[in-house]
């Protein structure tokens, strides 16, 4: 076992922005690109009033925490509210999306069991 563990704060993360949905910014927090991990990346995404992450769908399993601000979620054919709290379990290959209807930023840490989130393949929903 050569992995180390390690502490960071999320102010010593930038932000990146996402070139397919304008408004939204990540920060990859536990990720293969930033230190040694195996199985499991971790990060925080941020939509800005009236922004969204795109309906699509990928391989890996995925959850969602919601730290703040209000949102719509969709999954596969279903909508539903989401706020401070929820809890979002998303299983391998379902349709998902989340927009932001709030008047604040609506915040969220997302989980992967995957080395590193570059390896998640999306598939975009047309």
């Amino acid at each position: 076992m050569n992995q180390k563990a390690f502490i960071t704060a999320l102010e010593d993360v930038p932000w990146a922005v996402s070139e397919h949905n304008p408004g939204l910014e990540y920060k990859l927090l536990i990720d293969a690109s930033r230190a040694d991990t195996d199985g499991f990346s971790f990060g925080i995404l941020k939509l800005e009033p009236g922004a969204a992450l795109s309906p699509h769908h990928h391989d890996p399993q995925e959850s969602y925490f919601i730290l703040e601000g209000e949102g719509l979620l969709h999954l596969n054919d279903a909508e539903q509210e989401v706020g401070p709290g929820s809890v979002v379990y998303i299983p391998r290959s379902h349709l998902h999306g989340i927009a932001n209807t709030g008047s604040r930023p609506l915040v969220f840490i997302w989980t992967f069991p995957t080395d590193a989130w570059s390896e998640v393949e999306y598939h975009r929903y047309r």
